[in-house]
């Protein structure tokens, strides 16, 4: 009998990113493109996704890699509430089966500091 439903929190309870913050900030498709590039250089976005480099030693990586865009990568993460938002049906959905008796268990990979930013 299945009594626990385990969700993943990322592209199921939440969607965005942060291509949709960086559009959301109004930068210009080419900007939007450099800031991703420079976030995107492997292992710099995991260990800050994992909390193991902070926000600043991120910034400072990311900026390494273009440091022209450094203001436009310190204005990208002075303000982090963009880049996960819940999804509208993800609480009605838990609350529904918490209702009917399973377990909601979710699992994640975003560091709390993201957690505490959607409070779902």
């Amino acid at each position: 009998m299945i009594n626990t439903v385990i969700f993943d929190i990322t592209g199921v309870l939440v969607s965005g990113g942060l291509d949709d913050m960086l559009v959301e900030k109004g930068f210009s498709e080419d900007i939007r493109e450099r800031i991703s590039k420079a976030c995107s250089i492997p292992g710099v976005w995991d260990e800050f996704d994992k909390g193991i480099v902070g926000l600043e030693g991120a910034i400072k990586n990311f900026a390494m890699h273009d440091p022209e865009l450094e203001p436009e990568i310190r204005e990208t993460f002075s303000d982090l509430k963009g880049i996960v938002k819940k999804r509208e049906y993800a609480i009605p959905w838990i609350r529904s089966l918490k209702e009917s008796g399973y377990r909601v268990l979710c699992s994640q990979t975003l560091p709390y500091r993201d957690l505490t930013i959607i409070r779902l």
